[in-house]
């Protein structure tokens, strides 16, 4: 029947155009049912040549044979990819449907869209051939198409469990097909396959991208051409995955400025997309890695797209933008920052007390990059930013959160020869690599500072009673008062009296806090106090 089928599919083929979709199904289906090797080649080797007369309708009823594909389903998918005159339209209409077509719909009765059952079966097609090893060749050929379409469906099936798992199967064939073994590696490590079906994706995308421009350099134009249509597109998940390549594209063209030049237009144009912004500022940070032409070349353009976002509504924006200016930060020519220095401090300076942990952090993170300014043309101003921001330095030393204490501990180990006194810089130098007792540390800080810096005490001791005695923060209420005792009480006697203050301002602020419900506000209150008995 097989033989007699192949004959008449061979001579007459070209005149079954109508009746392609119930062979191609009836095929599949008999197949099912036999046990017969060569009863079913036969089968395999007359849909392999109906395919040669009617092709992409052929893919498209096996595209429509329920998933996940069984056996046969894959057998007769593998035995088109086989034929070298039937393996490229294969390809080339599988990744197309993955791309371009109707990648997302409605269900009955559902709340949200979900991808397409179709996307779905051109994605498990993709890999199922891709298992195959004469497909290593055309795969190595096309890699800049294959690559940039896996990648775009990881951002069309996230976060889609059944969809996300069929993506991450093909992607192992790939990096099977091409022996990729060195980012097989790598997704090994650090939890990544896992963390490519979470919301945090995204840095799985960044870290494949940049083992692929180590290990395909010349790769790096032909996948920028073929993702940049899709950074306009219809679909966000498309324009984030094509977002996060770009930004990382930056870290690795250096030697191509021209591809530079494009990745941080695009990115520019990006910002104006709240949903691209953050990755878009992260790339624009990456410019550092571009050597030190380049970083001060792009410096105003890159400055102000970071600049502009530090206090952005959205907080994981705001942290992207802090933590891209700290790297820049420590590379850019000087010259850039000192005019924007003052205003840079004042941008940074509400975060220290943000609610999110992450984002307080990353702004004392941000402060402390600074420190490189602190002896040049700007030391004079960056100096007097060092003692307005030293209060809540100190305060959020001892943050109830220990990402927050760790990054002040840090920053005051960098500013700590920026405050010109031996006391002082040997108090603070050893705070990174040591956990010191906070009242201890406290005590001996507010005595060098009465020493070095008496004419600042006032200043220290008001921002704590306001802001910091309002703080939402028991913890920071409660630092407060004590670095108000410890800082009046070492107050020398010859000092008392040049102390320009209204110590009715500060004992009733005191008094206040001796009132709270906080167990732990009111015993640092009440240490503080007993500290003021010689004032």
């Amino acid at each position: 029947t097989c033989v007699v089928l192949y004959g008449i599919i061979t001579s007459r083929g070209a005149e079954l155009e109508k009746h392609v979709g119930p062979l191609v199904s009836g095929l599949v289906s008999r197949m099912r049912k036999v046990t017969n090797e060569p009863t079913t080649n036969g089968a395999l080797h007359a849909l392999r040549c109906l395919a040669g007369h009617h092709t992409l309708d052929s893919i498209d009823q096996l595209l429509l044979e329920p998933l996940p594909h069984d056996e046969h389903v894959i057998k007769a998918i593998q035995i088109l990819a086989k034929d070298s005159k039937l393996v490229w339209p294969l390809v080339k209409h599988l990744t197309n449907t993955m791309n371009n077509g109707e990648l997302m719909e409605e269900l009955q009765g559902a709340t949200s869209s979900t991808p397409t059952v179709r996307s779905q079966a051109a994605t498990c097609s993709l890999g199922e051939i891709m298992l195959l090893d004469e497909l290593a060749p055309i795969v190595n050929e096309n890699f800049p198409l294959i690559y940039g379409t896996l990648m775009l469906r990881f951002g069309s099936t996230n976060p889609y469990p059944v969809p996300t798992e069929q993506i991450i199967t093909a992607f192992k064939s790939f990096l099977k097909c091409i022996k990729f073994e060195q980012m097989t590696e790598a997704l090994d490590t650090d939890n990544s396959w896992a963390n490519l079906k979470g919301e945090e994706y995204l840095d799985v995308i960044t870290k494949i991208t940049g083992v692929v421009c180590q290990t395909f350099p010349a790769q790096k134009r032909k996948i920028f051409a073929f993702l940049l249509q899709y950074l306009t597109g219809n679909y966000l998940g498309q324009k984030l995955v094509t977002e996060a390549v770009f930004a990382e594209f930056i870290n690795y063209s250096q030697e191509d400025i021209e591809l530079l030049d494009k990745l941080v237009n695009c990115l520019l144009n990006s910002l104006a997309d709240i949903s691209l912004k953050r990755i878009a500022l992260r790339g624009m940070a990456n410019i550092v890695s571009c050597g030190m032409d380049e970083m001060n070349k792009y410096a105003p353009t890159v400055l102000d797209a970071l600049m502009s976002s530090i206090d952005d509504l959205n907080d994981r924006v705001a942290m992207e933008a802090m933590n891209g200016l700290a790297r820049v930060f420590a590379v850019v020519d000087e010259n850039r920052i000192a005019p924007i220095l003052i205003n840079v401090c004042n941008r940074i300076r509400p975060a220290f007390d943000k609610p999110q942990e992450k984002i307080r952090a990353s702004a004392f993170a941000l402060f402390g990059a600074l420190h490189r300014f602190g002896n040049g043309v700007s030391k004079e101003t960056f100096f007097e930013q060092m003692h307005i921001n030293l209060p809540a330095l100190v305060l959020h030393m001892n943050d109830d959160e220990s990402s927050v204490r760790s990054s002040c501990r840090k920053t005051l180990a960098k500013l700590a020869p920026l405050y010109r006194d031996e006391e002082i810089e040997k108090l603070l130098v050893v705070l990174e690599d040591s956990d010191s007792d906070y009242d201890e540390f406290v005590t001996f800080l507010s005595r060098a500072l009465n020493t070095k810096y008496a004419k600042r005490i006032n200043y220290y001791v008001m921002t704590c009673v306001d802001p910091y005695f309002k703080s939402n923060w028991d913890t920071i209420r409660a630092n407060a008062a004590y670095f108000v005792g410890c800082l009046l009480g070492n107050l020398p006697d010859e000092n008392k009296k040049k102390l320009n203050m209204n110590p009715g301002i500060v004992c009733k602020a005191l008094i206040g806090l001796l009132k709270e419900s906080s167990p732990k506000v009111r015993e640092k209150a009440a240490n503080s106090v007993s500290l003021l008995y010689k004032i």
